[in-house]
């Protein structure tokens, strides 16, 4: 770890201590009720050349202290790479705006517990080389703030997300569903930025999109050791083998790169390419064949 991402306990229990357990531009929870966490430790300026609103005049121990780190939601850490709009003095405006509220509070221990012990860093990616299948896509979810900010509660009463579940408790056991949920609302804001990509990649060369789509099959199919990617699932651990086999082996100890194919993964099981479909799914299916 560098050390612009060497943050001291200290300074993590005071960032989180300060957070009221809630993002600070969206107000989302953080960590959730079953101790999950979908907070971000994001750099105001970055911590290497080439991220958003690097300064050269910081010293890394700077980049990595209190005053420069802000604890935010997966989906508002994307949205701020657009540094057009959070500026420097907007990113600390939030902050700092966010922050004074909570002076006075304190988290419970197991929430503190649960955010040192799974939180997760943002990576400047300044060198972008060979990236497999992923290459432009990962590059265009990074670059770009999803349309939408939505709520964990917005998301769960959504009809992707009501049909999405229908299709999980086909595809996995009972005591995975509620993690792959998870996994499906920590990855919206990457999901719109995919979609949004596929769906201007579609126009230009649907080609391109017809053999990402295939090579996600075919990776699915391998691993599940079938010819037939209507294959239920049957566990979590076949989505994150997937996932990693999209991902050259160099990155694939990067959060970052492990986020986006997964979300790439979800949205191929979502859109049917991948599991066992549901009775709807495989009726509307048999329409595809006309």
């Amino acid at each position: 770890m560098s050390a612009a991402r060497n943050y001291s306990i200290p300074t993590l229990k005071y960032l989180f201590g300060l957070t009221g357990n809630q993002c600070a531009k969206c107000k989302t929870i953080i960590i959730l009720p079953d101790k999950s966490n979908i907070g971000q430790v994001c750099h105001i300026q970055a911590a290497s050349p080439g991220g958003e609103r690097y300064n050269p005049n910081m010293t890394d121990i700077e980049r990595a202290s209190y005053d420069n780190l802000m604890i935010l939601c997966a989906n508002c850490h994307i949205e701020t790479n657009n540094v057009a709009i959070f500026t420097t003095a907007e990113m600390q405006k939030i902050k700092a705006q966010h922050e004074a509220k909570y002076q006075k509070t304190e988290p419970s221990e197991d929430q503190l517990t649960a955010f040192l012990q799974s939180t997760s860093y943002d990576i400047d990616f300044t060198n972008r080389e060979d990236w497999g299948i992923l290459e432009a896509i990962i590059k265009y979810t990074l670059d770009n703030a999803p349309k939408s900010n939505m709520t964990v509660d917005e998301i769960k009463a959504s009809k992707n997300f009501i049909a999405f579940q229908e299709k999980v408790k086909l595809n996995l056991p009972q005591q995975e569903i509620a993690s792959f949920s998870r996994q499906y609302i920590n990855s919206t804001a990457r999901q719109l930025a995919i979609d949004e990509y596929l769906t201007r990649l579609s126009e230009e060369d649907p080609v391109k999109v017809d053999e990402l789509r295939e090579a996600v099959i075919q990776n699915y199919c391998n691993i599940k050791g079938v010819s037939d990617p209507e294959t239920r699932i049957d566990s979590l651990k076949t989505i994150e083998e997937l996932a990693l086999s999209l991902i050259p082996d160099v990155k694939k100890h990067s959060p970052q790169y492990i986020g986006v194919a997964r979300a790439l993964v979800i949205q191929t099981f979502e859109f049917c390419s991948i599991g066992q479909k549901t009775q709807l799914e495989a009726q509307l299916s048999i329409f595809d064949l006309f």
